[in-house]
């Protein structure tokens, strides 16, 4: 019985061995899986096949709940009077679209995208 318990030990200790290494090897697997997802999306970026949001914008439209037209003019360092020359409009209507107060229309927000440089799709909320 003596003998049936000290290879049931040593079975027990090596499979314990066996899992502790395929546990540190999953664990390099998972790494090296996201390297490579991670150089994946950085292909995608350089090919123009993404788009991304600078941390900046991001922080403020998302943390400080900015509109992100706001948040993206600011990052371009762009004045409301700037922004509304560029799309042949008032100060006060972007003023207005950057409190709330009022919601571009399509036409609007795809000149406003032209003009502060961004896809459309960034300034939606």
């Amino acid at each position: 019985m003596s003998d049936t318990k000290d290879v049931s030990l040593k079975d027990e200790a090596s499979l314990s061995s066996t899992v502790e290494a395929l546990s540190r090897r999953l664990e390099r697997v998972e790494a090296e899986l996201a390297l490579l997802r991670a150089e994946q999306v950085a292909h995608r970026i350089d090919a123009g096949e993404e788009e991304t949001i600078p941390a900046t914008v991001a922080r403020r439209v998302f943390v400080e709940g900015l509109v992100p037209i706001r948040a993206f003019r600011e990052w371009r360092g762009l004045t409301q009077q700037d922004l509304a020359d560029r799309i042949a409009s008032s100060k006060s209507y972007i003023s207005q679209l950057e409190t709330g107060h009022r919601a571009p229309g399509l036409q609007t927000l795809r000149k406003i995208a032209r003009a502060l440089d961004v896809p459309v799709e960034m300034l939606m909320e």
